[in-house]
């Protein structure tokens, strides 16, 4: 019933997923499952401009870094500046550095 309000309420809303089990392990992923709607776990999310798509099954991406990921776009980071993030994930902190210039010979 949950789920479907949800979808009701929020037309772009296609699945609605429960966690069963927090971030754990080495990979840092999250377990869900579908309560709601299609089965399939991918998302796009998009957060200060960046869009980044993922499943959440077995990307690790998590809404409440949200505002260190917005302390470091605003100003961290330098046009030029070489950027390292170990385990960059779907790269919530390494496209906004790009966005600003930061990067480096690697960086596409």
């Amino acid at each position: 019933m949950i789920g479907r309000c949800i979808t009701e309420e929020h037309r772009s809303v296609r699945s609605v997923c429960l966690r069963t089990v927090s971030v754990e392990g080495t990979s840092r992923t999250e377990e869900y499952v579908v309560i709601y709607g299609r089965k399939e776990t991918e998302t796009l999310h998009r957060e200060y401009g960046c869009s980044y798509h993922l499943d959440v099954r077995s990307a690790f991406s998590h809404p409440s870094l949200a505002s260190e990921r917005h302390r470091v776009r605003g100003g961290c980071v330098r046009k030029s500046e070489r950027v390292l993030v170990p385990f960059a994930g779907v790269g919530p902190f390494v496209v906004p550095a790009a966005q600003r210039g930061g990067g480096g010979s690697d960086c596409h």
